[in-house]
């Protein structure tokens, strides 16, 4: 709404008492934002005064508010038509145009609004307020009918004309949204005048800010952040600074403002929307919650509760959804959208019964429509049930016309019948409704789940080309090529999508990434800022950025930008990207960085029960005593807690028997064994965890009956050559009783482990993702009241989470993994080796330095999985950096002399590939991080190192050291067949056949 403005002719014509009671009744309306009797009573205002443009301006700002848009524009018209020097006449219209989103022409009548006001005895007033307000109106419509420069234009025009605009809070206003990203001179001029709003601070310090001073709008903003309570008064400042920290997504600052608004002006409850707007865009999601039901105390509006409840699906915490659709359905019964969606939302929380009986309850009350016919398929797909989801939506399709339930329903096939009939659905969709990207999507989703990359690729290529604006097809195919070891062809691919949508958040992402991990850092730096400009605070900036300044030897500098990179989000999703955070820290060796973060980060860690462990660490650390912190307390509670969920009494047991009493354990009649289900996601032929989990199964299976299960549909390799199930509680098919071992925590359990009524519960924990399996503990023990029971691959990760649990070594054949039985040829060169996943990750940057020693006392190299760093090492003569494979390892190892490894910003929690070369009787010259550690023993059967200087040195004793490669190689296998022996595999098998009625000792 345009300014108010009320004539003083107007004031001395209406002297009659009714009129000047009309006058006050339609101002008090006005204040109280009831625009329907305010419009009411300034039509029989202008009733009384037909000739007085003030009053007809007044009307039209009502009618405007009303969205009575044609109304009001003939309101100001008129008004314009009795006083053709009135600004207010043009400037109404503009404000009209504005709401209708017709920026052109808002636009054009805003630069009539400015002739106006600057026309020598122009009637109307030529304050700086009202000239700056239409400035600032003028250039906000050129902006936002998309000319950037126009608006820029427009506003050094003003200030060229009235330079005392420059600082006016309309003209920040207005600069604050134009503002380009990144680090610009506009941003440092701008700054310098909006600084110039806070009376009460120094500053000539904030000036001296490193971001302030150099215009880097994002660094700027945090460097300012604190000073922000200063302006906290001045509603000037606050307008324009709450602009300026949603530009730059800084969300907790803007909801902070957005508050202060709120309490400098609690009659407008558009403050606290915008509050709660901020709260939800940064994932606030406790903000959130306190600024719906503070708005809907405020005005009875339930609009917010509404978005709230979305806000929490999205966060992926649907019971709390569930919960609030729940309240919502029972205050707007008519609405048909909450009712579904309730029931939609039961079904995955609660089960498909309660959806279902849901749905027969309201077709007992009313009728029978096709919103609730949907609501009745999808509740299966969303309950797991993907076989009844099949039916269901099968049914549907017969009577109704819908695309979105026909791609649904592929995805229920994928889940339910198998990939090729998915994939051949997803074909025939596409051909049949003329290529729509979700059935296009289908298919390349079907061919990445059978991990067939090349179709994959040629099916996102199809997509990019059909379907232009499908950013997510770019990334995908960049995936792919990359995943198909064309790396070159990956970064072609995001260059020539970022060419053309440089704003692509998604796309700028994966680019940054994908320099990174091969190794390009100085040039994934630029791209990680360009990812700031455009999203703000980001967990994947984060990461990437520790990484890059870890590598090139400048995190402590970049330290203090990269906290403030940090989003201030408290949702399920942040904690988990807060706990990888941790992780690279320690990976690169800054534990001091990674407890200074989880002391000092504003994040609710009380909530976290993972944190326990850090924090003790962290508190230990300290150079003195902490005072007691209660976040501290309650994180403790909440670890004591999970860890009373679970239980090591089997293992306690297992030590104590002899092995005789394992041998009768073993040998008991296959009858009387427990039916083992293995269960692990198998989604990739060779993946570590996949061939963890047939291992066992292969060794179980020999004293009992073992199943195995996917909780999706697994890879079809899987379901041919070995027998997966996928888990279906609609059919009725998913493990029932015996013991449940779990290997991995990271897939979904909830959906179908009430069913299974299992005897024991086992998890192994073979992956860094503490946050997953302390929620998986909590879920297990909610659904089936038994108590879980850990395995470790090894005893850091126990350390980690600090809970009871059991060390178990990765399965390795020892017969394939043996030493040479030909002595080694004279006239060959000394040759270093290793073998891992081709990413740099898995190397050390100065690992060349020990290829370089090596080659200086005229041994080899070979490097498997090397080829990722041909642009990180130097040329060494005889180091071979090469592709990854894993056909025929054990004969490469045989040809080596000695096995180095060391990773980055990874750290291996066991480190297979280390008992591997032990196991092939090689001398280890490893790093002391890593979970093989526990198997390692310095100068007995191994050499660790710390250091880059330590590692040399040590490399050059292996070379020139015949006797003591010897000797640490045999006690290198020596070690490999006692950690796997028979005896200790017959116990790691016993574990899984423990019942209540085994032997005690």
């Amino acid at each position: 709404m345009v300014r108010s403005v009320l004539s003083p002719k107007l004031l001395l014509r209406l002297t009659d008492g009714r009129t000047r009671l009309l006058i006050r009744r339609a101002r008090e309306a006005q204040r109280r934002r009831n625009w329907t009797e305010a419009a009411r009573l300034w039509r029989e205002i202008v009733g009384h005064a037909p000739r007085d443009s003030g009053a007809w301006v007044q009307l039209g700002n009502m009618l405007n508010e009303l969205g009575h848009y044609s109304e009001a524009i003939e309101a100001f018209r008129h008004a314009g038509q009795i006083d053709p020097d009135l600004a207010h006449a043009p400037a109404g219209i503009a404000g009209v145009h504005e709401r209708a989103g017709r920026w052109s022409e808002a636009g054009e009548s805003w630069i009539q609004a400015i002739e106006l006001l600057s026309r020598d005895g122009a009637r109307g007033r030529k304050a700086d307020d009202e000239l700056a307000h239409a400035f600032a109106h003028a250039a906000m419509a050129a902006r936002n009918s998309g000319s950037s420069s126009k608006a820029q234009h427009i506003l050094e025009g003003a200030i060229e004309n009235f330079p005392d605009l420059v600082k006016h809070p309309d003209n920040l206003a207005i600069r604050a949204k134009l503002l380009p990203p990144g680090q610009s001179a506009a941003s440092a001029a701008f700054l310098h005048d909006f600084l110039a709003l806070l009376s009460s601070i120094d500053r000539e310090t904030i000036k001296a800010k490193p971001g302030v001073r150099s215009g880097d709008l994002f660094q700027a903003l945090v460097e300012i952040a604190p000073h922000l309570e200063a302006g906290k008064s001045d509603p000037d400042f606050l307008r324009i600074a709450v602009d300026l920290y949603e530009n730059g997504r800084l969300w907790r600052e803007a909801v902070r403002l957005a508050e202060w608004q709120a309490e400098a002006d609690p009659d407008n409850a558009e403050y606290i929307a915008r509050a709660f707007r901020a709260a939800s865009a940064g994932r606030r999601l406790s903000d959130a919650r306190r600024l719906a039901c503070r708005h809907a105390r405020q005005t009875g509006d339930l609009i917010l509760i509404h978005q709230l409840a979305e806000l929490y699906e999205n966060a992926r915490q649907p019971a709390r959804a569930r919960l609030l659709l729940r309240f919502l359905k029972r205050r707007w019964p008519h609405s048909r959208w909450h009712i579904c969606k309730y029931v939609l939302l039961t079904a995955a929380t609660r089960s498909l019964p309660l959806a279902d009986q849901l749905i027969q309850r309201e077709l007992m009350e009313g009728p029978r429509d096709q919103e609730l016919e949907q609501a009745y398929c999808r509740a299966a797909f969303a309950a797991g049930h993907y076989d009844e989801a099949r039916l269901r939506l099968g049914h549907y399709l017969k009577r109704h016309t819908d695309h979105d339930t026909e791609v649904l329903l592929g995805y229920a096939i994928a889940n339910s019948v198998g990939l090729e009939d998915a994939s051949a659905y997803f074909r025939d969709l596409a051909a049949r409704e003329m290529q729509p990207v979700s059935a296009m999507v289908g298919t390349a989703h079907m061919a990445m789940r059978k991990r067939d990359l090349a179709i994959a690729l040629e099916r996102w290529c199809d997509i990019a080309i059909v379907h232009p604006g499908a950013a997510n097809a770019n990334v995908e195919r960049a995936r792919c090529a990359y995943d198909m070891g064309d790396i070159e062809s990956a970064i072609r691919i995001c260059h020539a999508h970022l060419q053309d949508y440089g704003n692509d958040i998604g796309m700028g992402e994966f680019y940054a990434w994908l320099l990174t991990m091969n190794g390009r850092y100085e040039e994934a730096l630029p791209a990680i800022a360009t990812i700031l400009a455009n999203s703000g605070p980001n967990w994947q900036a984060v990461d990437l950025h520790i990484i890059c300044s870890s590598q090139l030897g400048r995190l402590d500098q970049d330290w203090d930008k990269i906290t403030a990179m940090m989003p201030s989000s408290d949702s399920g999703e942040a904690t988990s990207r807060f706990y990888h955070v941790i992780r690279i820290l320690m990976a690169v060796e800054r534990h001091d960085l990674a407890y200074r973060t989880l002391l000092g980060q504003d994040f609710p860690v009380d909530q976290l029960p993972w944190t326990a462990p850090y924090l003790r660490e962290a508190v230990k650390n300290l150079p003195a005593p902490a005072a007691p912190d209660m976040r501290f307390t309650r994180a403790e509670n909440r670890w004591n807690t999970v860890a009373d969920m679970t239980r090591s009494d089997f293992s306690k047991r297992l030590d104590a028997m002899s092995d005789a009493s394992v041998e009768a354990l073993l040998n008991r009649p296959a009858r009387t064994q427990p039916t083992v289900h293995i269960i692990n996601k198998f989604e990739q032929p060779r993946g570590g965890s996949e061939l963890h989990a047939l291992d066992l199964a292969e060794q179980i299976g020999r004293y009992t009956k073992t199943q195995i299960w996917a909780p999706e549909m697994p890879h079809p390799e899987f379901t041919a050559r070995h027998d997966v199930r996928h888990i279906d509680p609609a059919t009725g098919v998913f493990p029932r009783g015996g013991v449940l071992v779990l290997v991995g925590i990271y897939f979904d359990i909830a959906r179908w482990i009430r069913h299974v009524r299992p005897d024991r519960i086992i998890f192994l924990y073979n992956t860094f993702e503490a946050p997953s399996l302390f929620e998986r503990i909590e879920e297990a023990f909610r659904y089936t009241g038994i108590r879980p029971e850990l395995l470790y691959c090894s005893d850091m990760m126990g350390q980690e989470t600090g809970l009871p649990g059991r060390f178990e070594p990765s399965p390795t054949d020892l017969e394939l993994f043996s030493p040479p039985l030909d002595l080694r040829p004279a006239a060959r060169p000394f040759t270093l080796g290793r073998h891992s996943r081709d990413v740099p990750e898995k190397h050390g940057r100065d690992d060349w330095k020990i290829y370089q020693e090596v080659a200086n006392l005229g041994g080899e190299s070979v490097v498997l999985g090397g080829a990722c760093m041909a642009g990180a090492f130097p040329a060494i003569r005889g180091m071979q950096l090469l592709k990854a494979r894993s056909a025929g390892i054990p004969d490469f190892l045989r040809g080596l002399d000695a096995y180095f490894y060391r990773t980055s910003t990874w750290i291996e929690p066991w480190g297979r590939v280390v008992i591997e070369a032990m196991a092939c009787g090689l001398p280890v010259l490893v790093h002391s991080a890593g979970g093989y550690v526990q198997a390692v023993k310095h100068e007995v059967n191994g050499l660790l190192f710390d250091t880059s200087e330590e590692a040399v040195r040590l490399a050059r004793r292996l070379v020139d050291e015949p006797d003591l490669r010897l000797r640490l190689g045999h006690e290198a296998r020596r070690s490999a067949c006692e950690l796997l022996s028979s005896s200790e595999l017959k116990r790691v098998i016993a574990f899984y056949l423990l019942d209540e009625q085994s032997p005690q000792a």
